[in-house]
């Protein structure tokens, strides 16, 4: 009985602790998650909880390969696609954020949020001429997007089309000073 008693009190102790510590619980979370993934292979949801749970915990490349599962599975869910592009965008994981973004333009062609930043990834590729169709696509469907119109300019200007890049600035000089300023700045004379 006092062994019982024993054993017990150790089962809550480490009990408690994994519910009290958010890292102990990710990790009991993922070791479950891995257990029942062998039984239900084709779950997507089970692949995005999976992700997550390593997100929580730092393991970017195991959350994105989650994430890119989930995705096979469930090829439209565009809210684990911008999880996904997102974190790849933010790890400096150019390809894998472009490849999700591509993907979201193609689901959700009249999304501002992601033609704006499929042109991000590829400016931050430097892929300045890839940008260009994703900063008019934004334009197209918002004519007001002042964000856009800075961004297409940078583009032309990194190109070297500068009078491209001026007409971007005209746009914006009496909308947005900062960005406006910004983009004077790129194209005053050295």
């Amino acid at each position: 009985m006092k062994l019982a008693l024993f054993f017990s009190a150790i089962f809550a102790a480490l009990c408690a602790v994994s519910c009290n510590d958010p890292k102990a619980k990710a990790r009991e979370d993922i070791q479950n998650l891995q257990e029942t993934v062998k039984y239900l292979p084709n779950n997507p949801k089970l692949f995005v909880r999976l992700g997550m749970a390593h997100a929580s915990l730092g393991e970017y490349d195991k959350a994105i390969n989650a994430f890119r599962r989930a995705i096979e599975l469930n090829p439209t869910d565009t809210a684990t696609l911008i999880r996904l592009s997102i974190m790849a965008f933010q790890l400096e994981r150019y390809e894998d954020a472009l490849w999700g973004f591509q993907k979201i333009v193609a689901l959700q062609p009249n999304s501002i949020d992601a033609h704006r930043n499929l042109g991000n990834v590829y400016v931050k590729m430097k892929k300045f001429r890839e940008a260009i169709p994703s900063y008019k696509q934004v334009i197209g469907l918002d004519s007001l997007n002042v964000e856009a119109y800075y961004s297409l300019g940078v583009c032309y200007y990194e190109l070297g089309e500068r009078d491209s890049a001026q007409m971007c600035y005209e746009r914006i000089k009496d909308k947005n000073t900062y960005l406006a300023g910004a983009l004077q700045r790129k194209l005053a004379p050295k």
